[in-house]
């Protein structure tokens, strides 16, 4: 019995080293054939080139290697994985219950103190509010604040916004608060923006951003990327209220347009709307603001922020 097992054993070695030698012959005849197969592209010799796609050729060895240790080796069985929890993402039913803070809102909570008082419903409007997650958030948090410290005052705000797929990103920001209303509108006029645009646009001599003819080429091209549905309408739906308050945070050189076409609808703003206004700088030391006090005659009731 003894003599029997050794035997056995002698047998079972010398059949794994014959399968072995085979699985490292057929890997060397394959290297070598694609290495043949290659060799005339590359330039070199058959012994050590590789075809163009090698990696997807090595990747190949490795399964069949795997397929030819697997007839030696029993495949072992895996455990099933564990179940993985599924996590859907829950739009916030309000923007403004997201953290974070800004001063704008604290600003804006200063000259909410000086509109109008009484409890009639609010009207409040914004123009700029890009994909709905900037300004507009902090709008709606000093809203709420005021709100809540004068008997839950209501209030509504009508929002503009000119892109197109900016538009379609804020309004589905908001979709679900019902006191924001999104509108895909430029606040804007053609004459106004010939007359309140065009005149003040300064800067570098370059077509290129932030040049002046960057901007005259992208104010001209207006009416034919409102032909394209590039951009939205010249404004028609205003509110229908007398304005609160407006915050203006839109395109450079455009604030003192946006100004006028708001004051020229009737009934819309009077001596006591309050403007929140963005003041933009840019190179050669121009600003929103020597535009608007061209114009304009200003006082500030809820500061001047930041200073100068």
């Amino acid at each position: 019995i003894f003599i029997l097992g050794f035997i056995i054993t002698i047998l079972v070695n010398i059949v794994a080293q014959q399968h072995i030698k085979s699985i490292h012959q057929t890997q060397n005849a394959r290297v070598r054939l694609g290495a043949e197969d290659g060799a005339g592209a590359a330039g070199g010799t058959a012994e050590t080139q590789y075809p163009a796609d090698w990696r997807e050729a090595i990747r190949t060895l490795h399964k069949q290697h795997a397929g030819n240790v697997e007839k030696v080796r029993p495949k072992r069985e895996r455990p099933a994985p564990a179940a993985v929890p599924t996590v859907r993402a829950q739009k916030l039913s309000d923007p403004t219950q997201a953290p974070g803070g800004s001063e704008l809102h604290h600003l804006i909570g200063t000259a909410l103190q000086h509109t109008r008082a009484g409890q009639q419903k609010m009207c409040i409007m914004e123009v700029g509010t890009a994909d709905g997650k900037g300004t507009t958030v902090q709008l709606v948090k000093a809203l709420k604040e005021y709100s809540q410290a004068h008997a839950n005052r209501e209030w509504q705000l009508t929002t503009y916004e000119g892109l197109p797929t900016l538009f379609q990103n804020a309004r589905w920001e908001w979709q679900t608060v019902p006191t924001v209303r999104v509108v895909n509108q430029l606040v804007m006029s053609q004459s106004n923006l010939e007359r309140f645009v065009f005149p003040h646009i300064s800067g570098p001599p370059t077509a290129e951003w932030p040049g002046a003819p960057f901007y005259l080429n992208l104010y001209n091209g207006t009416a034919a990327q409102i032909a394209k549905g590039e951009m939205g309408a010249f404004i028609h739906s205003f509110p229908s209220c007398l304005l609160d308050l407006v915050l203006i945070d839109s395109t450079r050189f455009a604030h003192l347009g946006i100004i006028k076409t708001i004051m020229d609808r009737e009934g819309l703003t009077d001596a006591e709307t309050i403007w929140v206004i963005e003041n933009d700088f840019w190179e050669g030391g121009g600003d929103e603001r020597q535009i608007l006090e061209k114009s304009l005659e200003f006082e500030f009731v809820a500061g001047d922020y930041p200073a100068g």
